[in-house]
């Protein structure tokens, strides 16, 4: 199971970026299947990994400010508007974090 997914991962990354959103939508849609027990236990698993990844110095921390504003960036080139659109169409979901009890993935 682990090489099919290594194999699937390293696949995903040489597909185009607009080929990578589709597929994330995709695998995203399908999480909807899962109880809430489920996706907390997810959560808690990535956070562990990247808490580790980052005192392993293999990654590093951002303001998130400046993660969000790359998000809004990689979203409009997808969507192919600009980031005043992103503005214009009052997206505060990016500046407030989702509640742990909402599984809600805000609109794009």
């Amino acid at each position: 199971m682990i090489l099919a997914y290594e194999e699937c991962k390293q696949k995903a990354q040489c597909l185009p970026l607009s080929k990578r959103a589709q597929l994330i939508e995709h695998l995203i849609a399908n999480l909807d299947e899962l109880d809430n027990n489920e996706y907390e236990q997810l959560w808690i698993n990535e956070s562990h990994h990247r808490y580790n990844e980052y005192k392993q110095g293999n990654i590093t921390s951002r303001p998130s400010d400046q993660v969000f504003e790359d998000a809004k960036l990689k979203l409009a080139s997808l969507k192919k508007c600009t980031p005043d659109f992103l503005k214009r169409s009052n997206m505060k979901c990016w500046k407030q974090p989702v509640g742990r009890e909402s599984n809600a993935i805000p609109p794009f």
